[in-house]
């Protein structure tokens, strides 16, 4: 797991940074969140969720056992 950190840390700060227009949009621009991000966006960033959350999971369980 502590090898894990440092891309724990830059997935999390991707996502945290790109939230706001995930859920917003932007609104500057008058440009809807489909307007941003691709198909293969929205993969990348569930591949990368469901990657941290299994590092993340992982340390619950054995810190638990």
């Amino acid at each position: 797991f502590l090898n894990s950190l440092t891309s724990i840390r830059e997935t999390v700060r991707r996502l945290a940074t790109l939230r706001g227009l995930a859920m917003y949009g932007d609104e500057t621009a008058l440009k809807p969140p489909s307007a941003l991000f691709s198909r293969e966006d929205a993969l990348e960033a569930l591949r990368l969720a469901e990657e941290t959350f299994g590092l993340c999971k992982r340390l619950v369980t054995d810190w638990t056992s």
